[in-house]
């Protein structure tokens, strides 16, 4: 991995480090949401959908912070040439 490549991947990490709590944040909120929308009786049905974009967006966030931490680590553990 070069240098390059390390600055570019940890800059994407720590974006997807960021992004991951603020999505857990709006899946919180968003649960809350259909639970007083349910308490007055209106239809759950967009925001169900709203909850499951979320959850879809977590999913993929979390993978990709799996990915880059993976690359990170492997680009840590290659021995340098001298």
């Amino acid at each position: 991995m070069q240098f390059g490549d390390v600055t570019l991947t940890a800059v994407q990490l720590a974006e997807a480090e960021r992004r991951v709590p603020e999505v857990n944040a709006l899946i919180d909120r968003q649960r809350q949401v259909i639970e007083e929308l349910d308490l007055h009786g209106i239809d759950l049905t967009s925001a169900k959908i709203v909850l499951d974009s979320l959850l879809v967006s977590l999913s993929l966030y979390v993978q990709h912070r799996h990915r880059l931490r993976a690359r990170m680590n492997s680009g840590r553990a290659q021995p340098t040439a001298a």
